[in-house]
């Protein structure tokens, strides 16, 4: 008798017990790997972008030459997620072929990540251009008083 209570007081005392689990961990991007060139290049979705396994380190700011597509992707088949104007500066994070990835300013405030062509930017910022115009003066006569008549010759 005293077998069996130690049995199931033994159980019930394990049957309270939680066994915790480990937190889960976010999943892995899925890789995909390609041939460009004949190089083998792993290819992933990272915060709705492609990234690759080729990509080269960037830094500094660079500045759009003209309006600019910011797509998905660094291949002009990539999804457009964005546009920027002229005179436009953008953060350079990594380049890949003719694209570098970039933080560009967004309408609602901050910065987002997209591959934007590198013929797109200059390392110069524009030129602001001020142009005068000139004043121009004129005389109007007093109240109740006629303007002089303008003689045609």
């Amino acid at each position: 008798m005293k077998r069996l209570t130690l049995v199931i007081l033994t159980g019930l005392a394990l049957a309270g017990c939680k066994k915790e689990s480990a937190p889960e961990q976010p999943a892995a991007p899925a890789t995909t790997t390609i041939t460009v060139n004949g190089a083998q290049v792993a290819v992933r979705e990272e915060e709705g972008l492609t990234r690759y396994s080729d990509e080269g380190p960037e830094s500094g700011t660079v500045y759009v030459s003209g309006d600019a597509v910011i797509r998905k992707g660094a291949d002009m088949a990539s999804a457009t997620i964005g546009r920027v104007g002229r005179g436009t500066g953008v953060n350079k994070k990594a380049r890949r072929g003719p694209f570098y990835l970039v933080d560009y300013p967004v309408a609602s405030g901050g910065m987002k990540p997209g591959w934007i062509l590198q013929s797109d930017v200059s390392g110069q910022a524009p030129q602001v251009v001020t142009t005068t115009v000139p004043t121009v003066t004129t005389t109007t006569p007093p109240v109740g008083q006629r303007p002089p008549k303008i003689k045609a010759r």
